[in-house]
């Protein structure tokens, strides 16, 4: 998961409105305030009281670790895994590339490719 990523989600999290009916444990109540106006849609609570952005930051880390790969992630690597052992197979057989050099630099691309889509 990217740095983005996980700050979109800090940042959705502790921008949430509070579902209604609210009902959360141990005693916690949420009283509006008596404004001088009418109660609004805006009056009900967003985010949490339980964490600041830097533990809400290490909660989103926590729930990341470990995340199994998107389906597209996995599709991608099975695609890349096949073009690379096809590059294989062609440079084996004495092909070569368009320009008459050798396929090597096209797997090496293929391979960090690899690399990178693995490494999420």
């Amino acid at each position: 998961m990217i740095e983005e990523q996980i700050k979109h989600m800090v940042d959705r999290f502790l921008g949430w409105r509070l579902p209604k009916p609210w009902n959360p444990d141990n005693g916690i109540s949420y009283a509006r305030p008596n404004y001088a106006h009418a109660p609004a849609d805006h009056d009900w609570p967003t985010g949490t009281n339980l964490f600041d952005a830097t533990q809400t930051d290490a909660m989103v880390r926590y729930m990341a670790e470990g995340l199994p790969a998107t389906s597209l992630i996995s599709d991608m690597l099975g695609v890349l895994k096949t073009t690379a052992s096809n590059i294989e197979s062609l440079s084996r057989a004495g092909l070569r590339a368009e320009n008459d050099g050798p396929l090597g630099p096209w797997l090496e691309t293929v391979n960090a490719m690899i690399v990178k889509a693995e490494g999420n």
